[in-house]
Order: C-alpha cells, then sequence, then structure tokens
C-alpha cells in the first residue's frame, strides 16, 4: 500500500516549496556554492533563521526517509525498487542542506560574538542531525539497488568542530565515477581551510581530552547510581518473593481444585461433542443422498431436454437438406441454360473471327503498297538531305569569314579603347608634372624671399 508513503511525500514536497519560496536563493536541489551561503549569514539574525529552516526542512526529510524504510518489504526486493527510488533525491538533498547548514554554522560562529552560547541551540539541532544523517546513509549503503543508482556520502564519526579550522569534507564512498543515474554528480564538502582560520589544534585536543574526562566521570557516578538503584531493587524482589511464595502456596491449592474441576467440565465437553459429531455425520450422511439423488433427478431432465432439442433439430436438419436439393436442382438447369448461351456466343465469336481475319488481309495488302512508297519516298528524302548538306558546309565557311571578320573588328576596337585610356593617361601625367613644376617654382620663388629677408 503506497497510499501513506504518497501522503507523506506530498507532505515533504510542500514543506521544501514553502521554503523555497522563503529563500528563493537555494535551488531545488541544494547543490551548494559558496557566495549563498556567505550571503546568508551577512546578516546574524537573518542567518540564525535561515539556519533554522534549513534544519526544519532536514527534521522533515528525515521523518520521511524514516517512513520509507519502515515500509520496505525484507522478503522481495523486486517489489522495494519503487520504495528505494525515493531516496535518491533524500540522499542528494539532505547532503545539500548539510553542507550548507555546516559552512553557514562556520561563518556564523566567525562573525558573532558570544557564539558560544548564542548558537549552542544550532549546535546541539545540527550534531543531532549528524548522527541520524550518518545512520541514514549507513542503512543507504546497505541497499544494493540504491548504491547502482547513485554514490551514498560517508560522513566522519563525530560532528564537524564549527569553532575551528579542522572541517573536512566528508569523502564518497569508492566507486568508479561520482554521478548518479540522472548524471548529476554528488558534490563533496570543500575544504574548510580556505574558508575557516587556523587555530592551535594542541589546544583543541586538550579541550577534547577534558570533555573525555568528564563524559567518564558522568558515566562512574551513572553506573554507581544504577547499582545503588538495583541493590534497593533487589531488596524490593526478595521481600515480594516471600509474599509471593505465600500467595502461591494458596494459589496451586486453588489450581488444583480447579483442575478437578475442569478435567470432570472437559470429559463432559468431549462426551458432548462425540454426540455432536455422530449426530452431524448421520445429518450429513443424509444430507448427501439426498443431494445425490436430486442431482440425478436434475441430470435426468437435462438427457430429456437434450434428446427433445435433438430431435427438433433434426427435424430442422430434414427441412434444411429438402431445400437444399431444390436449390441444387434449379442450379443444374441454370447451368445448362448457361451452356446453350455460352455454345451460341461460341459459334456468334467463331463468324466475328473469320470477319477479322478478312480484315486483316485487306490492311495487310494496304500496308505492302504504302510500304513500297515509303522506301519511294525515304530514297528522295536522303538525295535531297546530300544536296542540303553540300550547301550548308558552303554557308558555314561563309559564316566563319564573317565571325573572324567580327572578332578582327573587335579586337581593333579594343586596341582603340587602350590607346584612348593611355593617351589620357599621358594627359594626367603630363598635368601632374606640370603642377609639380610649378609647385617648384613657387617654393623656390618663396626661398629666395625668405633668403633676401
Amino acid at each position: 500500500n503506497y497510499s501513506v508513503l504518497i501522503r507523506a511525500y506530498i507532505n515533504f514536497l510542500l514543506a521544501k516549496l514553502e521554503y523555497h519560496r522563503l529563500h528563493p536563493e537555494f535551488n531545488g536541489m541544494f547543490d551548494y556554492k559558496e557566495y549563498v551561503s556567505l550571503r546568508g549569514t551577512n546578516d546574524p539574525n537573518e542567518g540564525y533563521e535561515t539556519i533554522g529552516d534549513l534544519m526544519s526542512l532536514q527534521d522533515r526529510l528525515d521523518e520521511f526517509q524514516k517512513l520509507v524504510f519502515l515500509n520496505l518489504q525484507p522478503a522481495s526486493n523486486n517489489n522495494n525498487e519503487c520504495r528505494i527510488a525515493a531516496l535518491v533525491p533524500l540522499v542528494e538533498e539532505s547532503y545539500g542542506i548539510y553542507k550548507f547548514a555546516t559552512h553557514m554554522l562556520i561563518a556564523m560562529h566567525q562573525r558573532v560574538d558570544g557564539a558560544e552560547q548564542a548558537l549552542e541551540p544550532l549546535r546541539k539541532r545540527y550534531n543531532s542531525q549528524h548522527y541520524a544523517l550518518r545512520k541514514f546513509y549507513y542503512e543507504c549503503s546497505n541497499l544494493r539497488y540504491l548504491t547502482s543508482l547513485i554514490n551514498v556520502p560517508r560522513l566522519p564519526q563525530h560532528p564537524v568542530n564549527l569553532f575551528g579550522d579542522d572541517f573536512v569534507p566528508s569523502p564518497i564512498t569508492d566507486r568508479d565515477g561520482s554521478t548518479d543515474g540522472r548524471g548529476a554528480s554528488v558534490p563533496a564538502l570543500p575544504d574548510a581551510s580556505r574558508s575557516t582560520p587556523t587555530i592551535d589544534m594542541e589546544a583543541e585536543r586538550r579541550a577534547a581530552e577534558t570533555l573525555h574526562r568528564k563524559q567518564e566521570e558522568e558515566q562512574r557516578q551513572q553506573q554507581i547510581l544504577i547499582q545503588q538503584q538495583i541493590e534497593v531493587r533487589r531488596r524490593h524482589e526478595e521481600e515480594e518473593q516471600q509474599r509471593q511464595v505465600a500467595i502461591q502456596q494458596q494459589m496451586e491449592q486453588q489450581r488444583m481444585e480447579q483442575q478437578r474441576q475442569l478435567e470432570e467440565q472437559q470429559r463432559m465437553y468431549e462426551e458432548q461433542q462425540r454426540q455432536q459429531k455422530q449426530r452431524e455425520q448421520e445429518q450429513l450422511v443424509k444430507l448427501q443422498q439426498e443431494q445425490m439423488q436430486r442431482q440425478v433427478q436434475g441430470r435426468m431432465q437435462e438427457l430429456e431436454q437434450q434428446i427433445l432439442l435433438m430431435q427438433g433439430q433434426h427435424e430442422r436438419d430434414q427441412l434444411t437438406v429438402d431445400q437444399y436439393n431444390k436449390r441444387v436442382a434449379a442450379l443444374e438447369d441454370q447451368i445448362r441454360q448457361q451452356q446453350q448461351f455460352q455454345q451460341q456466343q461460341d459459334a456468334s465469336k467463331d463468324e466475328l473471327i473469320r470477319q477479322l481475319q478478312e480484315q486483316i488481309e485487306q490492311w495487310r495488302q494496304k500496308y505492302e503498297t504504302l510500304a513500297k512508297l515509303y522506301a519511294q519516298l525515304r530514297q528522295e528524302h536522303l538525295d535531297l538531305l546530300g544536296k542540303f548538306k553540300q550547301a550548308n558546309l558552303k554557308a558555314n565557311s561563309a559564316a566563319e569569314v564573317m565571325s573572324k571578320m567580327d572578332k578582327l573588328q573587335g579586337d581593333m576596337r579594343n586596341k582603340n579603347m587602350e590607346l584612348a585610356d593611355m593617351m589620357r593617361e599621358r594627359d594626367r601625367a603630363m598635368a601632374d608634372l606640370q603642377r609639380l613644376e610649378n609647385s617648384r617654382a613657387d617654393d623656390l620663388e618663396r626661398l629666395r624671399r625668405d633668403l633676401k629677408d
């Protein structure tokens, strides 16, 4: 039944659409873009709200993926392919949301004063979502059909340190290629060393050791408290056990009395059941006999009806045979008439063939006469063609002479045009030379006047 999953998926899509309506800077697949995360944290108040909305959407996604895993059928992998396919966008979008939340929280911790206390609710929520995502990706990596479609991300064991620069992108499972079934790659978190300042790793290690010792001390106190509770519970159990022994003895006596009464009632019940079963068997045998008689009578009635139907069918068949015989006799008469008519047509066709043969003979004679006339005309045509060919040769020689004369005249015209062009060029050159001489004389005259001055 997919109705529960469909309803949950629709609710998740509605929540996602509402988020994109409020934050249009994020695309539908939550592909990580650094400028988006940095722009979202310019205003600390707006950044706090954006990160909170991101984490709320991540919680809705986590609820839906848990519902999908609850509805998986462990005994049939083929029936799970449709449900597993719904996890493909969940893996990619949850990883994109995780990257955005991580980088935006790191930027917020760098910008906000007193971030340790102000951003503590977001850190706790981020840490819980980290472990939930890690469990989700681990369960997805065990689904062979899902890993054949996409690469499932692998998160580190512990959440990222949001105060320092030891943030390392979570690796992707070692498989050739990093694209899913739709051709979109599953991105990795960028190197945090490009966006976070360098801190003292030794101080971070000492803080981690202090936190570890504090956790061990808390565990020891919890163990002592548990042991005390166990001791108190053990004493209560001993007192309760003694009280239960006395009650048990009384109950044992009552049980034995009840057992005896139950055995008596059981014997009476078995006797009643045996008698009732015997009566039911007798009624069943009687019922079977009556049913057999009814079946035999019904079968006899069916056979009688079938016999009557067969008699009626035989009479109808006999009438049909008589009608067929009459029809065959009528068709035989028609065939004889057709044969006589065909004979008459054959005789008329023979007469027509004889007439056609006579006409063919007449046309053959006319053809021979025309053939003789055609041979005579053809010979005369050939003689005329020879005379026409000689006349054409003479005309062609005259035309060739005329074409040569036209060609020579064309060449003469071309030469005259070239000569005219050359004369124009000569006149233009002489004019240029005269202009240069005049300008030179003017220059000399001007120089002389300058020298005199």
